[in-house]
């Protein structure tokens, strides 16, 4: 067993891969690519972390993604222009909500 520590700028891909006896049942291995300086061995799998025959390797993947996007927001690099109008209604909806929310409640404490 190896122990990898990574940052997430460093991540370039993450990969999902199976062979047909994990594929029968339900395994997976997840893969995480990373940039980063040479071990001196000269091994390519040097920036590579393997998790391993792993039965929830989807979930695994997203959340690191999730993670990487979030890093990628935290205004370190380039923004995703990419959301959904409807998300990004859905966002103006909530905070429209909050703000109603927020004007009842100065309106209540005014009276008070």
């Amino acid at each position: 067993m190896h122990e990898i520590t990574t940052t997430f700028a460093n991540i370039q891909e993450v990969r999902l891969s199976s062979g047909p006896l994990q594929k029968l049942l339900g395994l997976a291995d997840v893969e995480v690519h990373s940039a980063g300086g040479g071990s001196g061995k000269g091994s390519s799998d040097s920036h590579v972390a393997r998790l391993a025959g792993v039965d929830n390797a989807p979930e695994i993947r997203d959340f690191i993604l999730v993670r990487l996007r979030q890093y990628q927001d935290s205004g370190l690099g380039e923004k995703d222009h990419s959301q959904s109008s409807a998300f990004r209604e859905g966002s103006q909806a909530a905070a429209l909500v909050v703000l109603t929310e927020a004007r009842a409640l100065r309106a209540a404490l005014a009276y008070r």
